[in-house]
């Protein structure tokens, strides 16, 4: 999307924007109108007194500088009231930053590099956002990439360091472990943005996110793998499998919300629960996706993106009426916000309310259960697990669901048999009288 126009004002080339009350004149170039084309206002080719072609290169330049500044700042506030002051601003911050990471760049530091990686990240799913014509306060999967680099960031305050990728080895991830799994207390000379005192899942989340950026940034696959294969990992046997059945799918779909602003967080659950895709994948998909036959049925398809396996089935009668009635575009929420939001519809409209028992897994510490609301633990991969536990109990060959699901390995689907199989239920079924 383009926000700008050039036009000539007042012995000057400017980009001209109208937006949100503003009237936006920014100076690109200050020429007599004689020197620029009518309309296009490009410097002529026989202007004297500077290259014209190098002069319409600097104009074009500031230009998109100017756009895409103006992209970037109504992406977090799309009612913001620009002004040249605004803009200038902005940019001077965006190129006080790079310059600040830049210099400590090339000392090679772990944090200042990623840092840096998370910028550049950052601002590429933005412009991919925009190209959508989105507008959300954080790309997905950046919260967790920050808040990686934020850890390091206090573990660094906490030792007294300044870690490079060659620090990366046993010894540093089993003290990260430990830094994560410790409760952090703010001083006057630091408030810690990683609070610490997290449980088993989250530091692996740490560790995943510091080894993608050591893939992407360095190369260095070797280091990646070794943060990698330093997480915890999952003991499914030992997970609490939190899901919705097959009616209260139809209940929740058929209900008439109090608060019909939830309409649509309702719908994206319910699709999710009736095709088993990953967040990632559903955000990602369009009406590419979806094959139209003669007899109405539709198709849906998808390359997957973590295991880049082929999905492909009839979709549902109603995730069909879901994917129409919002264009075969899901790309609304983050993962963050789609959780925090879901959560708030189940709670404010009193729905799986009932206890659940769930263990909290820390490092070096006994798996303690504790008791929650149903609702606390349902988010967007639950749809997931909802798909995979329903076809297992209504008596689907889990081969089959291996396929419906992208996964690549039959044991990963082990828990969802141990726990939902019909043989599991009938074995139960004997000690009944």
């Amino acid at each position: 999307m383009v926000y700008i126009q050039r036009k000539y004002k007042d012995g000057k080339v400017v980009a001209y924007m109208n937006k949100n009350g503003s009237v936006l004149r920014y100076k690109l170039c200050k020429i007599e109108k004689r020197w620029v084309t009518k309309g296009t206002w490009r410097v002529k080719p026989n202007y004297p007194f500077r290259n014209p072609d190098v002069l319409n290169k600097e104009i074009d330049e500031l230009e998109a500088m100017i756009d895409n500044t103006i992209a970037e700042l109504l992406y977090y506030n799309p009612k913001l009231y620009i002004t040249c002051g605004v803009i200038n601003e902005a940019i001077e911050k965006k190129q006080e930053i790079e310059e600040t990471l830049q210099k400590t760049n090339d000392d090679m530091l772990l944090l200042s590099d990623f840092k840096l990686w998370n910028m550049r990240k950052k601002e590429e799913l933005i412009k991919l956002d925009i190209e959508k014509g989105l507008s959300r306060k954080m790309p997905p999967t950046m919260k967790d990439y920050i808040s990686a680099c934020n850890a390091i960031a206090d573990y660094e305050y906490d030792n007294n360091c300044c870690l490079r990728l060659e620090d990366i080895d046993d010894d540093f991830l089993e003290n990260f472990k430990e830094f994560l799994a410790a409760e952090h207390i703010n001083t006057e000379e630091h408030e810690y943005k990683c609070r610490g005192g997290m449980v088993n899942r989250t530091i692996d989340k740490r560790l995943e996110c510091l080894s993608a950026f050591i893939r992407s940034n360095y190369d260095d696959i070797k280091k990646a793998q070794l943060v990698f294969s330093a997480r915890f990992g999952s003991n499914d046997r030992n997970r609490t499998i939190v899901r919705i059945n097959k009616e209260e799918i139809e209940m929740l779909y058929t209900k008439t919300l109090k608060n019909p602003n939830y309409n649509r967080i309702r719908d994206y659950y319910v699709f999710l629960c009736l095709t088993g895709i990953r967040f990632g994948d559903f955000v990602s998909i369009n009406e590419n996706n979806f094959a139209i036959k003669k007899d109405g049925t539709v198709t849906f398809s998808l390359f997957t993106q973590k295991t880049r396996i082929k999905i492909e089935f009839p979709l549902p009668k109603q995730a069909k009426e879901i994917a129409e009635r919002y264009n075969y575009r899901f790309d609304y929420y983050t993962n963050q916000a789609f959780n925090r939001t879901l959560k708030e519809l189940f709670k404010n409209e009193g729905l799986f309310d009932d206890d659940v028992i769930v263990y909290r897994e820390t490092l070096n510490h006994k798996p303690q259960p504790i008791k929650i609301k149903r609702w606390e633990k349902l988010t967007a991969h639950s749809g997931r697990r909802s798909f995979i536990s329903i076809l297992i109990e209504s008596g689907a060959e889990p081969i089959q669901v291996m396929h419906l699901v992208g996964h690549t390995r039959l044991s990963t689907l082990q828990i969802y048999i141990d726990k939902f199989s019909p043989k599991t239920k009938n074995v139960i079924s004997l000690l009944e009288f």
